[in-house]
Parts: structure tokens; sequence; C-alpha cells
């Protein structure tokens, strides 16, 4: 997470359509603070990380 400030926050959304968020989430190299998966098509995460 290097395109943030030191106590920086990223708001992500990310799409497992192609891509499961297990993968994203090992190369980003941390876990996110909570996420929220979205009820209509249970595909969409929303996650929140603090560097």
């Amino acid at each position: 997470m290097r395109v943030l400030k030191p106590n920086g926050t990223l708001i992500f959304k990310w799409n497992e359509v192609q891509i499961p968020i297990r993968k994203i989430i090992d190369v980003i190299g941390c876990e996110p603070l909570f996420g929220h998966t979205t009820r209509r098509s249970s595909t969409t995460v929303w996650m929140a990380f603090m560097k």
C-alpha cells in the first residue's frame, strides 16, 4: 500500500467475477480492517484498509 501516507485510509471496492478477493488481499499484503459483501450480487466486496 505504498500509495497511502502513514495513517491513510483506503476504501476498496472489488468484484470477484474473474479474480477472487483472497488473491487481491494476498497481493496487498495486509488484512482489511473490515469488509462487506453486497447483498444483491454477492460478488462485490467493499473493504477498508489503514496504513
